[in-house]
């Protein structure tokens, strides 16, 4: 069955896309849809039909056509036999979602989508059809807020081999990440999904924490100093930049602490917040990159007891 996904892009603008960018393959799944994006209208012109616009209506067809900064497609075939259209287009757009991850991997944005189009033909092209779907979340930047962020064409096409190389599609919910025996990675990625979906600074931080807990820590004993430590000997071997990352992360769980616990803090503390809640979301960008890219030896693949080791060996070695 031949069909045609459209959706529009928010939040994001590209200045030197000449060509649409092919965001992932199919090598490892044939049956996987292969979306592009472009902000380009004569890439999709010819799926601009009069029945999409009657379909999804005015206000919608406007904006696909005429505001949208970049708009993700794909043209391809399905089996309604093996998967259901709304199915389907539930690939195309966790594919999109995982995409946004790896736009996250490079810089920090509000990058988002609402309503994927699926337009489809039954009997032989003589009937066709369209389905609508979304994700219902709300993806903010650090600051809690949904401005725009510009990405050149080099970066979107490094966020699309992000996306090749190291995310699985799940296109199934998932009730506990810690019941399916996950690996940490996939547990410290749910974390980061969490701080992203947010827009209250004080979760946020929470969220920061716990992802970094998941990558560094074993146990709960002296919590804040460990991780703070050995993040901070992690990520750098520059004195000064290690005293900094420590100092961050301290005070991220000092915020965390009263976040959690219910206490409150004055308001002229949330320009505090903001500050520590940018540092900490480019600390486990960074973090992160290292978790998904690293083949060889990556720290956070080991078992519990050696995971243990490499972190005290750190710290004996400095």
């Amino acid at each position: 069955m031949k069909s045609v996904f459209l959706c529009a892009l928010n939040n994001i603008a590209c200045n030197d896309l000449s060509k649409a960018i092919t965001l992932n393959l199919n090598e490892i799944n044939e049956s996987f849809p292969i979306l592009k994006i472009t902000n380009k209208l004569s890439d999709i012109k010819t799926y601009l039909n009069r029945g999409l616009k009657e379909a999804i209506g005015n206000i919608e067809y406007e904006y696909l056509t005429q505001k949208a900064p970049l708009i993700a497609f794909c043209e391809s075939c399905f089996d309604e036999n093996v998967i259901s259209p709304i199915e389907y287009l539930d690939e195309h757009l966790c594919i999109l979602s995982s995409f946004l991850f790896g736009l996250w991997s490079i810089k920090d944005n509000a990058v988002d989508f609402e309503l994927g189009f699926l337009q489809y033909q039954r009997n032989y092209g003589y009937t066709t059809h369209y389905s609508s779907n979304r994700i219902c979340v709300t993806r903010y930047d650090c600051k809690g807020e949904c401005s725009n962020v510009t990405f050149s064409t080099k970066e979107l096409n490094q966020a699309a081999i992000f996306l090749r190389n190291n995310m699985k599609i799940e296109t199934e919910r998932i009730q506990s990440v810690n019941i399916q025996n996950h690996h940490r990675i996939t547990i410290a990625n749910y974390y980061i999904q969490n701080a992203r979906n947010c827009s209250d600074l004080g979760l946020k931080i929470t969220s920061y924490c716990s992802c970094l807990e998941c990558l560094f820590l074993n146990d709960s004993t002296e919590l804040s100093h460990k991780l703070s430590e050995r993040v901070a000997l992690f990520l750098s071997k520059n004195k000064e930049e290690r005293i900094h990352i420590f100092k961050i992360l301290k005070q991220a769980y000092s915020f965390r602490s009263k976040v959690v616990h219910g206490d409150r803090f004055k308001t002229d503390k949330i320009k505090e917040l903001t500050m520590i809640v940018q540092e900490t979301d480019e600390i486990c960008r960074k973090v992160m990159n290292y978790a998904f890219n690293t083949k060889e030896y990556n720290v956070f693949d080991l078992g519990r007891d050696k995971h243990e080791e490499y972190f005290i060996d750190l710290l004996m070695n400095i």
